[in-house]
């Protein structure tokens, strides 16, 4: 891996540095010639929060260049175009994995060798502006500093580093963020990778859909339900959150009412956008009228990704649908003012009914 698999061409880069010497070359173009600038981090400000101890970002919302960029290496994708374009977004030339049943478990845990990407999108530190870099340093590709050092830059240890958290003793693994939040799997024997959702334990969702908790992959001795009680115990019995894993395996066993659960999902905004779109595809499998209606609806979605499962969804569908929802609307756009006449042939009438 070299310097242009990130930031794109080094010629601009070299000609950027003959063509100004020392400090006028530094103070003229802070952009060094480089293609891609990733400074997402930089232009960022984290302020604590003192009420929840968590810091927020302040400053210019992110771009997810850096995320996208590290994600060409770093997902489980299949490249549709080999003509990539430095600092286009991901999707212009690549295919990410949704949440298959191959790759992940039906909550999103991961279950086949996924990298990172698409574990980093369902996590609320994606939705919370946090870049790869954060945590990362991504010129020795190693933890910027000790973990518990990395966690503790967004929250607060007088919050979260104590038992009253954590409920285990200090220095033990329960006692260490990324045993709870980020458990690892090991590939190929010799390959541990932790799982970059940053989720929060739900041994009542194991219960539920037989996915694994990090609370059992520690206490192999134990079961889900021991898990599941001693939250309970921990942090009162109040429900627990709606969860888009519930949808997803229903979708993917075709029970009773799981377009119903999947719709949900796809409509609810606060669903990381990798889930939605995994509903979307699960729409898919069926041909009822909500179905069809929730996979149209989902063409002109604000996210991408969630549009590309759409689209993929759609090729799922009987012919009088396809072309309904993804060839008439193209001919019917407006023809771009080019000087040219839209031609006859793109003159068709919708199918009756």
């Amino acid at each position: 891996m070299a310097c242009e698999a990130c930031h794109g061409p080094g010629s601009r880069h070299v000609a950027w540095a003959k063509a100004r010497p020392g400090k006028e070359r530094r103070a003229h173009d802070d952009a060094a010639g480089l293609t891609v600038r990733l400074r997402d981090r930089r232009d960022a400000v984290w302020r604590m929060d003192a009420a929840t101890g968590i810091a927020r970002r302040a400053g210019p919302a992110p771009t997810r260049l850096e995320v996208e960029v590290c994600a060409r290496c770093h997902a489980r994708r299949a490249v549709i175009d080999d003509r990539d374009v430095h600092g286009r977004p991901l999707l212009d030339t690549h295919r990410p994995a949704l949440l298959v049943p191959e790759l992940y478990h039906a909550d999103g845990q991961i279950l086949g060798e996924v990298y990172e990407y698409g574990s980093f999108l369902q996590s609320q530190m994606y939705r919370a502006g946090v870049t790869c870099s954060d945590c990362h340093d991504p010129h020795s590709l190693r933890v910027a500093q000790p973990t518990s050092g990395a966690c503790a830059r967004c929250h607060a240890p007088a919050k979260f580093d104590t038992s009253a958290h954590h409920h285990h003793r200090a220095g033990t693994p329960g006692a260490s963020c990324v045993e709870c939040h980020m458990p690892v799997r090991t590939y190929m024997v010799v390959d541990p990778r932790r799982d970059h959702s940053l989720r929060v334990p739900r041994p009542d969702l194991s219960v539920k859909l037989g996915t694994p908790d990090a609370c059992t992959g520690c206490h192999r001795d134990r079961t889900p339900r021991w898990a599941a009680d001693a939250l309970v115990r921990w942090y009162g019995p109040g429900p627990r959150p709606a969860h888009y894993g519930e949808a997803i395996h229903a979708g993917r066993r075709g029970l009773p009412g799981a377009d119903a659960q999947l719709l949900r999902v796809v409509a609810d905004r606060e669903t990381p956008a990798i889930a939605r779109a995994t509903a979307v595809s699960l729409l898919g499998h069926g041909a009822s009228v909500a179905s069809i209606q929730g996979i149209e609806g989902a063409l002109t979605d604000s996210d991408p990704l969630v549009r590309l499962a759409a689209v993929e969804a759609a090729g799922t569908l009987e012919l009088h649908s396809r072309l309904r929802m993804l060839w008439l609307p193209l001919w019917t756009h407006p023809w771009p003012r080019s000087g040219s006449r839209r031609p006859a042939r793109w003159r068709m009438r919708r199918p009756s009914g």
